[in-house]
């Protein structure tokens, strides 16, 4: 069975079903992203509830922000300037969400089986949420000060220029017909006449 992306049965694009359907799952994983977090955070540092909610809200945000800002910029100019600057804080976003939620997902085990291993890992934790906020501030900051002063003339003149546009197919020259042999005995016959009576 064939399935239309563009449209269907009810007139609604099916691609925007499934965006929806990856939206909802995805906000539902942030919502269990987010709770782990808070936990390990308050775990490691022994900051309050809402300082711990505000450090891991920040977290998974900044995944999703550079995720965009990689969705909008990449594959003009501007990406050249943030390209590096958003990938290494993606990376470094992501590896400090994981590993928040290990820690969570495992506080349980280390409780009971006291691994000695784990305090040494929840020190680097701390020293890395100590880099991690003002670099995400600095990073944060540049993509979007870099996005709003070079993002609005690149979309204008692309606008203007019509890269977005669909490019019109080039019409391939007609292929001239060679005429048969009657056609040709035809043009010769009435070359002739006319011949004859100009005579």
């Amino acid at each position: 069975m064939d399935l239309d992306i563009n449209k269907s049965k009810q007139g609604w694009p099916f691609y925007k079903t499934v965006a929806i359907m990856g939206g909802v799952v995805a906000t539902i994983l942030l919502g269990l992203s987010i709770t782990h977090q808070a936990a390990g955070v308050r775990k490691i540092t022994g900051d309050t509830v809402i300082l711990s909610w505000a450090l891991a809200i920040a977290i998974d945000s900044s995944i999703i922000v550079l995720k965009l800002a990689t969705v909008v910029a990449k594959g003009r100019p501007v990406w050249k300037d943030i390209g590096k600057v958003v990938n290494t804080f993606l990376v470094y976003a992501l590896a400090m969400s994981a590993g928040l939620n290990i820690l969570s997902y495992t506080a349980k085990i280390v409780a009971e089986h006291g691994i000695d291993a784990w305090k040494i890992l929840n020190f680097w934790f701390a020293i890395m949420f100590g880099v991690f906020v003002p670099s995400v501030i600095w990073g944060m900051s540049q993509v979007g000060a870099l996005l709003w002063v070079k993002g609005g003339d690149l979309w204008n003149s692309e606008k203007g220029s019509g890269r977005n546009k669909p490019a019109a197919k080039k019409k391939s020259p007609a292929k001239k017909k060679s005429p048969s042999k009657k056609e040709i005995r035809l043009e010769r016959g009435g070359a002739a006449k006319k011949v004859a009576a100009k005579s």
